[in-house]
């Protein structure tokens, strides 16, 4: 159904409408480029991120870990299969560049292992706009897995995928408090029949871990 959504999204610029977008449009050559010059709304979202992004990159001291950081959102955008989850994913990066773009300080990262009842995460914070994590859970005899980069804002940080072939319908929640972190997991998320990740973890080290 997603799917459909998009392509029925798409059958716009067959008729000649096209908006202006952080790129050429007259050059889109996958879905969500075509998707994002069909739609006035996401073109101006394009517009106003590829703003911020120069702005970001001009005024960082680490302009290197922002363009690490882009070319993860835009692996993790081009997963999308409908509006609203484009909607969502330029929302969340314009979040994420609007913070104070430098490397996370040595001592005061969200990185470390996490445990909680059948389940655990490693985190390793690689900027103070994204971390790195590795998500698995029990569920009875089935275990199952994920992993990737989400966009951090401040203590709440946010995974979401569309990509069906990987993840299912995925969008993954991590709320951090002082030794602890709240996951909220909604959708399969590649994981397996019944096995999710949500709870309440402690973390066990503050040790970043290697993956």
């Amino acid at each position: 159904m997603r799917v459909l959504i998009l392509t029925a999204a798409l059958t716009v610029i067959g008729s000649g409408s096209s908006f202006a977008a952080s790129f050429d449009c007259g050059k889109a050559s996958t879905p969500v480029e075509k998707a994002i010059c069909s739609d006035e709304r996401l073109s101006n979202l394009d517009s106003e991120l590829g703003r911020a992004y120069k702005a970001a990159l001009q005024n960082s001291t680490a302009p290197a870990n922002i363009k690490t950081e882009q070319k993860n959102w835009i692996a993790q955008r081009n997963r999308c299969t409908d509006m609203i989850c484009l909607s969502s994913a330029y929302q969340t990066r314009l979040a994420a560049l609007s913070a104070p773009q430098q490397a996370a300080p040595a001592g005061a990262t969200v990185s470390g292992t996490y445990k909680a009842p059948g389940g655990e995460l490693l985190v390793a914070q690689e900027s103070v706009s994204t971390i790195k994590f590795s998500l698995s859970a029990i569920y009875k005899m089935n275990t199952g897995e994920v992993e990737g980069v989400a966009i951090l804002n401040g203590n709440h940080a946010v995974f979401a995928s569309n990509d069906e072939s990987v993840y299912g319908d995925c969008k993954i929640d991590f709320t951090f408090t002082e030794g602890a972190v709240k996951v909220k997991q909604d959708g399969i998320c590649g994981m397996g029949f019944n096995v999710n990740g949500t709870g309440n973890y402690k973390r066990q080290s503050k040790a970043a871990p290697t993956f």
